[in-house]
């Protein structure tokens, strides 16, 4: 086998990697921004001892990965959260982005701060 075949070889590998985990994104329904989508890429290193394939993407896609603990529920994660929740700020484009509107008895908008918080507080 030559080095531009095992070069192929990779190639198709990672273009097919970069596939599924756009469709996998897609199909969750966790492609809200797009953002991390986009950021899935690849590099291909050769030097004189072989080949190196790298993966590339946004940092937070190893959270959405692997997911992240709470304080109460528990996966097989490294990551969770132990005594800080998390910023309650961080939601407040995202329910716009989802289409998720508070609203009062009356059926008026109401701010979305109260709902970031209470998001926040449940992934906690």
């Amino acid at each position: 086998m030559e080095l531009q075949d095992t070069r192929d070889i990779l190639n198709n590998f990672a273009k097919y990697v970069i596939q599924q985990s756009r469709s996998n994104l897609s199909k969750d329904k966790k492609n809200v921004s797009k953002a991390l989508y986009n950021s899935l890429d690849y590099k291909i290193i050769s030097d004189k001892s072989g080949f190196i394939l790298q993966f590339l993407m946004e940092e937070y896609g190893a959270y959405q990965d692997q997911g992240v603990s709470g304080t109460k529920r528990k996966y097989d994660t490294p990551f969770k959260y132990t005594n800080k929740r998390p910023p309650a700020k961080a939601f407040d484009k995202w329910t716009v982005r989802k289409g998720i509107a508070p609203r009062d008895e009356g059926g008026k908008f109401t701010k979305r701060k109260g709902l970031s918080f209470a998001i926040a507080k449940t992934i906690f």
